[in-house]
């Protein structure tokens, strides 16, 4: 029989706090490889905020229930679903729709995610985690011992992308608008924290040796991206996931002339629009060996009922918070 469920729901792009909704709707019994999944808890990301106001890359058709990530549980199973099984934790890495109760998808879309997982750290593994991941996969194959440089060295995937590089035996020059959190930093695993100011070259050579960077991720733009750029050896390779700044990333021309300086961008979706089903389940296996060896962790500052939605989103957009905030099933 229909399911009845409460939602957030969009129908027209804003401020958070005058378009985002609650509503009651009803789901109808899943069919065929349809399965109705209960969701336990969801992050909220930036791009969750971005979308909302109608200022990002790619836009869903209005109205649509926000929410780029979740873990939920697989409650109904239409008669045609043989790749899951009724109760299994699983995550929808392609879709957004996560801020509900409950939501029907085809089940050839979901990841299926361990029980013993925590399911606060299983929530936010679609995004930030594979961003991360993937940035260190997909474009420089380093080996253990050689250094990558990143701005935004404190967000969310800053601080993953410090977690993973430790494990692999990588160094890292993290970038910060202010070092008095550097502690945090190296407690995760940084080799080195700077400012903007202090990563010149010629700093950067004093610390690296004669190594050379061939790796710099940039989240921020403008001025956090050229302080990048400058400290890659030549041949390096700059990679553009972000843009926190709002600012473009300009390259000088002896960068690319006598640098040979490469400029690259990631979007996680696009990656995993054009993922095979093994690549996909390859990368959330890497990740999830982490977090079950306790090598991989996201701080969570608080968690809200959905009933709290407003609440809970004009938390997450609060600067300088401690952690993630979850929306969380009660």
């Amino acid at each position: 029989m229909p399911l009845n469920i409460t939602t957030t729901r969009i129908r027209e792009f804003g401020a958070p706090r005058d378009v985002l909704r609650l509503e009651t709707t009803k789901l109808p019994e899943p069919a065929g490889h349809e399965v109705i999944v209960a969701v336990q808890a969801s992050p909220i990301n930036p791009a969750d905020i971005n979308i909302i106001e109608g200022k990002y890359g790619k836009l869903p058709r209005l109205p649509f229930v926000p929410g780029n990530e979740g873990i939920g549980i697989v409650m109904q199973a239409g008669n045609e679903v043989t790749n899951l099984a009724i109760e299994q934790h699983v995550v929808n890495p392609t879709e957004i729709g996560a801020w509900c109760e409950a939501y029907a998808v085809d089940s050839r879309k979901l990841t299926v995610v361990p029980s013993d997982i925590d399911i606060e750290q299983a929530a936010m593994l679609s995004v930030n985690p594979t961003t991360a991941w993937l940035l260190l996969e997909n474009f420089v194959k380093l080996q253990a011992g050689e250094w990558l440089i990143q701005n935004a060295a404190n967000s969310a995937v800053g601080r993953l992308i410090i977690q993973i590089a430790k494990q692999r035996g990588l160094k890292t020059i993290n970038i910060v608008r202010d070092v008095g959190r550097a502690s945090d930093l190296e407690g995760l695993g940084a080799t080195k924290v700077m400012t903007i100011e202090s990563a010149t070259p010629k700093e950067i050579r004093r610390v690296t040796g004669e190594s050379g960077i061939p790796l710099g991720l940039n989240a921020v733009g403008g001025a956090a991206a050229s302080a990048v750029v400058k400290c890659l050896a030549p041949g390096g390779t700059m990679v553009t996931y972000g843009a926190m700044g709002r600012e473009p990333v300009t390259v000088s021309n002896p960068s690319l002339i006598f640098k040979d300086i490469r400029i690259r961008g990631f979007w996680r979706s696009a990656w995993f629009s054009s993922a095979s089903r093994s690549e996909i389940q390859e990368l959330f296996d890497g990740l999830i060996h982490l977090i079950r060896g306790k090598k991989l962790y996201n701080p969570i500052e608080q968690t809200y009922p959905l009933t709290r939605i407003q609440d809970a989103v004009q938390h997450a957009q609060e600067p300088r918070r401690a952690g993630k905030i979850l929306i969380k099933a009660s």
